[in-house]
């Protein structure tokens, strides 16, 4: 558990310009307040708060952690410990509440300065700790409020009652994962330039050599797109040519490999992502709308998802999955409060004998609700393709507790 509890520092703030000092004063009834009205076109109205019971620098940190609620003003005058708060009369309500909470004395206890406090949390949420604070401590001594913008509680209390309300906070403000999480995982990428082409790698194999003419005159058919060509001599003497691009369809890389006398196809394998069109969760449209934006920024306008998988994994915990024609390794490691390391690894495994291919290998350290975004780019059938893996760490709310 962190807890950082804030030094308090005055601040010198001054006066907008064109603002009056020099005015009459009245008193105003039922609140510990002197009055000015000012010349300002803002609206603005200045008026001095004298506190009984709580010290003025210290009321003023707690001001300044519930910006941008209260917007005014502050300055502190130590003499006569005494806020000087310039405010539309809006924000002066807002003041005049949060010191009917603060400057009382506590009771049962003789009249003193109340100890006012700012605790800034770690993982625990700010209403929670405050609403729970508020439920265990006697409301006529100790007065709470939660700021959820900075994550902070504002406790005013006794001194003698201080450690233990510490105390409290240090346990609460505490947050363990889940031993069941529950992940969605995204591979995106722009689609190819030609919507009618799909890209392809195809093995065959001769009991020659392929001749490079040969190979030339294999590929020049205007709806074929070969970017990558790999001729080996295997271990039986005959040879293997590895030809990757893309084609629109099966009977075009048939009439391809016609053209090689004796020639045998051993293996087509396509990149095929169209199962991904027919999972309503897979679509990019189906990320938060300012997370869709940014991989736009990213990636482009027409990114969309080429690899999805969703599913558990226990804390500690592994899994080794497919993820389109890929292959997804997730390792999950908990940390400190809501954080965790995860271990990502996607490869492309090849044939019997081939060589894997690795898409991307990466240790990154994630939180619990937060998007985490790793950037790859892989060789698409001998294009390069750049895209984004997207993993969505999330509590499982449907496992039993």
């Amino acid at each position: 558990m962190k807890m950082r509890m804030l030094s308090i520092v005055c601040l010198a703030v001054l006066s907008p310009p064109g603002m009056l000092w020099a005015m009459e004063t009245t008193q105003t009834p039922g609140a510990s307040a002197v009055v000015t009205q000012p010349k300002t076109d803002a609206g603005v109205v200045s008026r001095v708060y004298q506190l009984k019971y709580c010290d003025a620098v210290t009321v003023l940190d707690v001001f300044r952690t519930m910006s941008p609620q209260i917007a005014a003003n502050f300055v502190p005058d130590k003499r006569t410990n005494s806020l000087i708060v310039s405010a539309t009369a809006e924000h002066h309500e807002r003041v005049e509440d949060v010191l009917a909470d603060l400057d009382r004395p506590s009771s049962g206890a003789p009249a003193g300065p109340m100890d006012v406090r700012v605790y800034h949390l770690q993982s625990a949420r700010a209403l929670k700790v405050a609403e729970i604070l508020k439920a265990v401590t006697p409301p006529r001594e100790v007065v709470v409020s939660a700021n959820e913008q900075t994550n902070s509680i504002v406790v005013s209390a006794p001194a003698a009652r201080r450690r233990e309300i510490e105390n409290l906070i240090s346990e609460l403000d505490t947050y363990t994962i889940p031993p069941q999480m529950m992940y969605r995982v995204y591979m995106l990428e722009l689609p190819p330039e030609d919507p009618n082409l799909k890209a392809f790698t195809v093995v065959v194999e001769n009991s020659t050599e392929f001749l490079a003419d040969d190979i030339m005159r294999a590929i020049q058919d205007s709806h074929l797109q070969v970017g990558a060509i790999h001729q080996h001599r295997l271990s039986n003497g005959r040879s293997e040519l590895t030809l990757q691009g893309q084609a629109p369809s099966n009977e075009l890389i048939a009439r391809t490999i016609e053209s090689f006398p004796d020639a045998k196809m051993k293996e087509l394998r396509w990149e095929d992502d169209s199962f991904t069109s027919a999972v309503p969760a897979a679509q990019v449209t189906q990320l938060p709308a300012p997370l869709q934006e940014h991989l736009r920024r990213l990636l482009g306008e027409a990114t969309q998802t080429v690899g999805y998988w969703f599913g558990n994994i226990s804390l500690p915990g592994q899994v080794n999955v497919p993820i389109g024609p890929w292959k997804l390794s997730l390792d999950a490691q908990p940390e400190q409060g809501d954080h965790a390391t995860f271990l990502i690894r996607i490869i492309r495994e090849a044939p019997e004998g081939g060589k894997v291919t690795e898409i991307l290998s990466n240790a990154v350290r994630g939180q619990v609700g937060k998007p985490i975004i790793i950037g790859y780019n892989r060789d698409r059938s001998g294009t390069h393709a750049m895209g984004a893996l997207v993993v969505l760490p999330e509590v499982d709310t449907t496992s039993a507790r």
